[in-house]
């Protein structure tokens, strides 16, 4: 269900709310793609009715992808936030009573201290500031300017070592980071 939850984006596109399509006319642009794709499949039946059962939105396992694919979307949020292209307090707002598993509301709990964080560091001078030279992720939210060098600020609470925290061998930073937060180990 997870999978396929958004095969009829495939033909109808990504309809939001912006588009100022009604909710029945989107759903037919969808079905219409989700029953030219999977009726051609071995099974398909099985497929358009999981995709059914999802955009019912009643059963256990539907309400769960249904607040997964909404945690997708805060995640995304927190990223353009981070980058600086939108402030997207609304949305966070709204979302805020979407989770009922405790475990998908302390994802969210966790996205919105990384907000505080971004919020703080806007707001306070002493911390790194995007394309400042001595910032080590010019994205990154977990790092401030102490007395002319980094330190990590990572919570506590969110039993982040930063001393662990290990890229792919792969990973090719844009600049040079030598810091005892960061460390490349091998590709697995």
């Amino acid at each position: 269900m997870a999978l396929i939850h958004d095969l009829g984006e495939v033909y109808a596109g990504d309809i939001t709310p912006s588009d100022r399509v009604e909710k029945q006319q989107k759903y037919q642009l969808e079905k219409d793609a989700v029953m030219q794709i999977l009726n051609k499949l071995p099974n398909g039946s099985h497929w358009i009715n999981l995709w059914e059962e999802y955009e019912q939105g009643k059963s256990p396992e539907s309400q769960f992808v249904r607040q997964l694919d909404q945690l997708k979307m805060v995640l995304q949020a927190s990223v353009y936030e981070h980058q600086g292209l939108a402030n997207l307090e609304e949305f966070f707002q709204f979302s805020s009573q979407t989770f009922n598993t405790p475990e998908l509301n302390s994802i969210f709990q966790a996205l919105e201290e990384l907000r505080s964080n971004l919020n703080a560091r806007e707001t306070q001078p002493n911390l790194t500031q995007k394309n400042s030279p001595s910032s080590l992720c010019y994205d990154c939210a977990f790092h401030v300017a102490v007395a002319d060098k980094s330190e990590c600020i990572h919570p506590d609470e969110w039993e982040v070592n930063c001393a662990t925290v290990t890229f792919c061998s792969s990973f090719q930073p844009s600049v040079e980071i030598d810091s005892p937060c960061v460390t490349f180990g091998q590709d697995e």
